[in-house]
């Protein structure tokens, strides 16, 4: 009844009603005529979100077939729900969009490989943030980020690292160069990540020490912390200041002097 009510002439507020029950119940029979629905602005909205729930690869097929030939917020919302499913599928077709001279198609469709996350949409992702620059290349920094995170997530800790790698050491703005310092760090067992806190607190660059900094209270105890107060003295004035804040909080004789 309710795909009979979709395929009539009732309004696009009405379908939308019937595609929020479709997203519960639906099945493979609601595929077609969701399908038929995805390319018209009137109901495109109410079509992904039905299909979005629905599992099965024939919605994945759906929805890549409609790729192609949408256009505008009509591609971009097919581009986010084949994300949102995680589509393994849809990565090549996604891939094809990653250079596409529309930026927001673009921009699109690094969110959602970010969001399927596979080793092959990682691999795309690094490849085009290679060959990019600028806004762009930021854009994509944050997908890799968003990766690095669901590996690290999983204890998969050594793709993590390599990517938290890709961003600390490349040419980016300071916010994003710390969240891959951060990652890296997070990613070691305890004595690699004290190594690499003091090798940061010790970097020529300044911008390494606020992430050393806020992450020694999680690997350094009042029996490890004396290296970390030895290094007080070379700190610039505004590092040592937030070392101070931190290193109060320890009772060890090592942090006295």
């Amino acid at each position: 009844k309710f795909i009979a009510f979709l395929e009539s002439s009732a309004p696009p507020a009405a379908k939308m009603e019937i595609c929020r029950h479709l997203r519960l119940i639906g099945s493979e029979k609601s595929i077609p005529v969701l399908a038929r629905m995805l390319l018209d602005d009137k109901t495109t909205d109410a079509a992904r979100f039905a299909l979005e729930n629905i599992p099965g690869e024939t919605v994945d097929t759906a929805l890549i077939k409609a790729l192609p030939q949408a256009e505008g917020k009509i591609k971009l919302g097919i581009i986010s729900s084949l994300g949102g499913r995680r589509s393994e599928r849809a990565v090549t077709a996604l891939s094809e969009l990653l250079y596409n001279p529309d930026r927001e198609t673009a921009a699109a469709a690094v969110t959602a490989l970010a969001g399927i996350a596979s080793e092959k949409a990682r691999e795309l992702l690094s490849q085009a943030f290679e060959r990019s620059d600028g806004d762009f290349r930021e854009t994509i920094a944050s997908s890799l980020l968003v990766c690095a995170e669901g590996l690290r997530n999983q204890k998969e800790f050594e793709p993590a690292f390599a990517l938290y790698e890709k961003i600390s050491s490349s040419e980016l703005p300071v916010h994003l160069r710390q969240a891959g310092l951060r990652g890296k760090i997070r990613c070691c067992e305890k004595g690699k990540a004290r190594r690499l806190i003091l090798e940061s607190l010790l970097s020529p660059s300044l911008d390494d020490d606020d992430p050393a900094i806020e992450l020694v209270r999680d690997y350094f105890d009042d029996s490890s912390i004396s290296p970390v107060a030895s290094l007080l003295g070379k700190l610039a004035e505004q590092s040592q200041v937030k070392l101070l804040a931190v290193l109060a909080d320890y009772s060890g004789q090592a942090v006295l002097p």
